[in-house]
């Protein structure tokens, strides 16, 4: 196919720490018998997330319209002191975050990406003000997420909140958010058409996903029939994978076969009889649209059937706990992701450093994305004139700066109403663990 149509189609897919002594301050949505004290100097690894975390000694003014050197001039995790002990005035941050639900690996994942970069903010010198982190777990409930919100919506001190974790809590606290005139920075929420201008998506929306698979059919594949399980038991996500999927292979005049998994059909059975019709409809390419439980026993079901074609997935079907199911019949998936590896990225190199000396291992996905996305309020909060402003004088500053980070570029654009398009990757299961194969274009280019 023409370079110029494998364009097009992926064109169209697309559409610490040496603050005072804090009180110890109740979590929001903690269940009875976890306590809740102040974070400590170096809090111990694995140490319960349960509770406020007031971090810093000092936060830098960053220059108006630095580049990448406003964020590798100090290694991460590096703290300094103002001379003379001068208190600086506080300003604080909140990390609103799933820590203990079933998306708690990307909230914890966020919660220490921030915490680096908060390190990293208080490491400057020439400060206006020191920055404060609240850290509050709603444990993927959209109740609690609700209860939350409406807390932070009334304290006047809370300046910028990063999160929530999951879309269906984000779902429920944008438009409190928006009332208080609270800007909300999110990290790997999903969502689309969210309009309200205090909202900030620092990934592209999960429709976007798309992109990396059509791409990866088109490109590297070269597949001529590729068959769309739409998985109904994970709702409108799964199903725009699949149109959108489907608008950009027929646009190309690829043939696209779409079939639906039923969210209660979930026995051997019925993913036998899957398995099955991908063979029926003689394709030679799967993209499945489910997680990773169902992603598996599909997985398992297409080995057994002799299947050896092209198996894609999502970011959703790409978790240690799909490897662990699928076994062998794991290798070669490709997934496409809003987030990267960053332990691959150059750019990378000194947060993988300060991370690993931080809480000893390797930085999980997401993490580096929400080091980002709190350097990207650092920027906001601290060009001239914005130091202790007004929460709608951040709104604005949000949208006016271009912030180029390790793992992406924060830009708002009024054409995408978003502050990313090209944060979209891909990853191949390969000998038992995920292979981050690059940013979808260059890899498939």
């Amino acid at each position: 196919m023409p370079e110029s149509s494998t364009r097009l189609i992926a064109r169209r897919s697309t559409a610490a720490l040496a603050l005072p002594a804090v009180e110890a301050t109740e979590v929001s949505g903690a269940p009875p018998g976890i306590d809740t004290v102040a974070d400590s100097e170096e809090p111990p690894k694995g140490a319960t997330r349960r509770r406020f975390l007031v971090l810093g000694s000092a936060a830098g003014v960053l220059a108006a319209g630095a580049t990448a050197a406003w964020w590798t001039a100090d290694r991460p995790g590096r703290v300094a002191t103002r001379g003379g002990g001068t208190r600086l005035p506080r300003t604080v941050v909140a990390l609103h975050a799933d820590l203990t639900g079933g998306h708690k690996a990307a909230g914890l994942a966020q919660e220490n990406g921030v915490r680096l970069a908060v390190d990293h903010l208080n490491s400057r010198t020439g400060r206006g003000f020191d920055l404060a982190l609240q850290v509050h777990d709603d444990a993927g409930s959209p109740t609690r997420a609700r209860r939350i919100a409406r807390q932070l919506a009334a304290d006047d001190r809370i300046r910028v909140v990063i999160g929530p974790t999951t879309d269906a809590c984000a779902e429920a606290v944008v438009a409190e958010y928006q009332k208080a005139l609270l800007p909300v920075v999110s990290v790997s929420v999903g969502l689309e058409g969210v309009t309200y201008r205090t909202y900030a998506a620092t990934r592209p929306p999960d429709r976007n996903l798309a992109a990396p698979l059509v791409a990866y059919l088109v490109r590297t594949a070269r597949a001529r029939r590729t068959l769309l399980i739409d998985d109904a038991a994970e709702g409108d996500f799964s199903w725009n994978i699949c149109a959108s999927v489907s608008d950009a292979m027929r646009s190309g005049r690829h043939a696209t076969t779409r079939r639906t998994l039923a969210a209660e059909d979930d026995t051997a059975d019925d993913f036998r009889a899957l398995a099955e019709s991908v063979a029926d409809a003689e394709a030679d390419a799967v993209v499945f649209a489910g997680g990773h439980a169902r992603a598996a026993k599909l997985a398992l079901a297409l080995r057994d059937a002799g299947y050896s074609g092209v198996r894609l997935a999502t970011e959703r079907a790409l978790d240690p706990r799909f490897l662990a199911s699928a076994g062998d019949a794991a290798e070669g998936w490709v997934f496409a992701t809003a987030f990267l590896d960053p332990t691959r990225v150059p750019a990378a190199k000194s947060f993988v450093t300060a991370y690993r000396e931080r809480f000893g291992t390797a930085p999980p996905w997401y993490s580096a994305e929400a080091y980002d996305a709190a350097l990207f309020v650092g920027r906001a909060m601290t060009t001239p004139g914005a130091s202790g402003a007004a929460r709608g004088t951040i709104v604005g500053r949000l949208r006016d700066i271009d912030y180029r980070g390790i793992t992406k570029r924060l830009r708002y654009t009024s054409s995408s109403t978003g502050y990313t398009v090209k944060a979209l990757y891909l990853f191949q299961a390969s000998g038992g663990r995920f292979r981050f194969l690059g940013q979808y274009e260059d890899a498939t280019a």
